[in-house]
């Protein structure tokens, strides 16, 4: 009533007073509107949580009194960024398209994952014949990239006149991404202009992905020509850090890491290649200059150097940053307790491990590490009991999880437990060739090789792993011919030290003597290891054929240091 009879300064009085909800703001909104007092109308809007209809209904009729283009485009702006989808696309309705309009819009779906929508105004403005500017083109070759349309990108991206920096950096970056780092080296080598600071630092992320000499020859060179601006810049070198640890030139990323500005992340690239490259003490001597740097990332990296030495030295320092953790402990977030859980797998501090499961929020990752530790340290019971925990705590049991209980279950090499857990696998795992072969590992070791041959009659393509695990099973159940059949029929590219091992093992126990005597001499004198050596020399010592076996110690220790496993 106040404000539609003009009294504005008592009803605003009166508003300030009251407990507002989105009928009172409408009163105000229609008041202030009724008034002529449009910017004040816009601004109340602003100030509702949730507007409703009519909210919504009165402001636009305000947008509409106020006609200016600029302060309307500014108004999307806002909506874009703090309203929902629907308030914002009612105002876009209202407005005149031009270039902005869309770009705002665009925008806000880029800003909440709505690729869809992006190029659904791409098709509105194709049909409008508004031409994209280089904002709104980014925008679009985003949404194509991340809805995999990667023709269409490319035929977008060849129509793009005059094609800027940041235009190259999105396809690029797009390209690497979706595992196509060869297509955008090739589009690397065509730039027609010179790459920006995000551009090399994009390439060097190609070249990590490469696995070949001639795309790390040549990012070598671009490192090494790259401009006195970009000679110092911490993003670039931190990808160039990274693409040289990942094909193992350490020394180059070591003297670059020893010159350059650091920051955390570089720290991280080079504890992360480090690792990578089987060095965790490297990984370890790196963390404790970060000081008081630590983040998230960098602890994942040490605890798991830690658990990687699998010793007392790596125990002790892990045991040492966690309790500083435990005196700060806004960084010990789930993944970090999670890495210091299996540090404590890995170096069999069974103690610790089991003190830290219990406080833990279990997830499979957790009864992961456990039931790792359990088979390590010879304790499949206690894995098979974790396994009962999950079922009845409804925790998924995911593939991996699965290996480890059919691991214990090989352990155990009891037949009826084997039978009733195995039982349970779901449908969806029989084709994965992990569990396959552990399959077959486990009926062999329980006594069942016509079982374990079953499961590997299902396998499409077995691997080497999946020849000498049934190798083996024969093996163990005294089918040594079967053995021998087997491995003459894995093509020769195939046949690894372990299938050898397997093959020979075989043979030694049903004492096979000439079959593993031939399958000796195809071995290539370089392939003939110390652990197959001493496997044929136990065969002739089993039959008794000790000349055999001594005749063999002489030519090993020919060109090597004696062994005392073959003794």
């Amino acid at each position: 009533m106040l404000m539609q009879h003009g009294n504005i300064k008592l009803g605003k009085k009166l508003f300030s007073k009251i407990n507002k909800d989105t009928t009172s703001y409408g009163v105000m909104m229609s008041g202030y509107l009724k008034n002529k007092q449009i910017e004040k109308t816009i601004d109340l809007f602003f100030q509702i949580n949730k507007p409703n209809d009519i909210n919504l209904i009165i402001f636009f009729n305000a947008c509409a009194e106020l006609g200016n283009e600029k302060v309307l485009h500014s108004i999307l702006n806002m909506f874009s960024k703090y309203l929902d989808i629907e308030s914002t696309k009612k105002l876009f309705s209202q407005l005149n398209r031009n270039e902005m309009t869309y770009g705002l819009m665009m925008n806000m779906y880029n800003n909440r994952n709505k690729p869809k929508e992006t190029l659904n105004l791409y098709e509105e403005m194709k049909r409008e014949k508004i031409q994209p500017n280089k904002q709104i083109s980014i925008l679009i070759l985003n949404a194509f990239f991340q809805l995999n349309y990667f023709i269409k990108a490319e035929e977008f991206f060849n129509q793009i006149p005059n094609k800027s920096s940041m235009i190259y950096d999105i396809v690029l970056n797009g390209l690497a991404n979706h595992n196509r780092a060869k297509q955008a080296f090739d589009l690397f080598q065509q730039m027609s202009i010179p790459p920006n600071e995000y551009t090399l630092s994009i390439l060097f992320k190609i070249c990590s992905q490469l696995n070949n000499t001639k795309s790390l020859e040549f990012a070598k060179k671009i490192l090494n020509a790259m401009p006195e601006k970009y000679q110092w810049n911490t993003i670039i070198l931190n990808s160039a850090l990274h693409m040289l640890m990942h094909h193992g030139d350490i020394l180059l990323a070591e003297k670059i890491f020893s010159q350059m500005n650091k920051d955390t992340i570089s720290y991280g690239v080079m504890m992360s290649g480090y690792l990578k490259n089987n060095r965790p003490e490297e990984v370890i001597d790196i963390f404790m200059k970060l000081n008081n740097q630590m983040d998230e990332i960098n602890l994942l990296i040490f605890f798991s150097a830690c658990a990687e030495l699998g010793n007392e030295k790596g125990l002790k320092l892990g045991k040492h940053i966690y309790s500083k953790l435990l005196s700060n402990r806004k960084l010990l977030s789930e993944k970090v307790i999670h890495s210091i859980l299996n540090m404590f797998s890995k170096c069999s501090d069974i103690e610790n491990a089991e003190k830290l499961f219990k406080k833990l929020n279990k997830n499979t990752i957790s009864y992961g590490c456990m039931m790792a530790m359990y088979n390590i340290q010879n304790e499949p019971e206690k894995t098979l009991n974790l396994y009962e925990e999950m079922k009845r705590d409804k925790i998924e049991i995911d593939n991996l999880t699965w290996i480890l209980i059919i691991n214990a279950l090989a352990e155990l090499a009891d037949l009826s437990t084997c039978e009733s857990i195995s039982s349970e696998l779901p449908d969806k795992f029989y084709n994965d060739i992990q569990i396959q072969n552990a399959l077959i590992n486990m009926w062999g070791k329980a006594s069942s090789a016509d079982r374990a041959k079953k499961i590997f009659d299902q396998i499409i393509k077995p691997n080497n792993m999946s020849y000498s695990t049934m190798i083996n099973a024969y093996g163990l159940n005294g089918l040594g011919r079967e053995a021998v059949q087997l491995y003459y029929k894995i093509a020769y590219e195939i046949i690894d030290d372990i299938i050898n091992l397997c093959v020979l093992n075989a043979c030694s126990h049903v004492s096979l003597i000439n079959e593993a005597q031939e399958i000796f001499k195809n071995i290539s004198i370089d392939k003939r290891t110390e652990k197959i050596y001493t496997t044929m020399i136990d065969c002739f010592s089993r039959s008794n054929s000790m000349n055999e076996a001594e005749e063999l110690i002489n030519e090993y220790e020919q060109s090597h240091l004696p062994s005392y496993s073959m003794y």
